[in-house]
This record gives C-alpha cells, sequence and structure tokens, in this order.
C-alpha cells in the first residue's frame, strides 16, 4: 500500500468502533469532499482484489462492511 492508502487505514481503524464515514475519512486525510475519499478508497480496494484474486459484488467490501444508520 501506499503512504496514503494507510493512513486511510489508519483513520477508518481509530474510528469509534471502527465505524467511519466517507466524509469524516475525507475531513480526517484533508480530500476536498466525500466523493474523493470514495474515489481513493475505491481504487485502493480494487487494487487488493486484484492482488487477492477475489471479486466481490462490490471491491469495497474487501475493506468495509456497509450498513444504514438508524437515524438515516
Amino acid at each position: 500500500p501506499t503512504e496514503r492508502q494507510l493512513e486511510m487505514l489508519c483513520v477508518h481503524l481509530a474510528a469509534p468502533d471502527h465505524t467511519v464515514t466517507a466524509r469524516h475519512l475525507a475531513l480526517a486525510l484533508g480530500f476536498a469532499n466525500w466523493n474523493a475519499a470514495n474515489l481513493h478508497y475505491g481504487k485502493f480496494a480494487r487494487k487488493l482484489c486484484g492482488e487477492m484474486n477475489v471479486a466481490p459484488a462490490t471491491n469495497l467490501a474487501v475493506l468495509v462492511e456497509f450498513f444504514k444508520s438508524p437515524s438515516s
């Protein structure tokens, strides 16, 4: 992983219950918006999928688990 990819993982790991939104990730990493965080995390996930030779429904599934907040 690149320095930036490791930084993303560290922010995610340090979050309470390892739960982080794309918006929070963007703020923590100095990205302009949550779209940039999604783009970078998605590219990293795609790279990992290739390295592990896996094809989940969405590449991000190798890094995260998706859920809707009860307040959403």
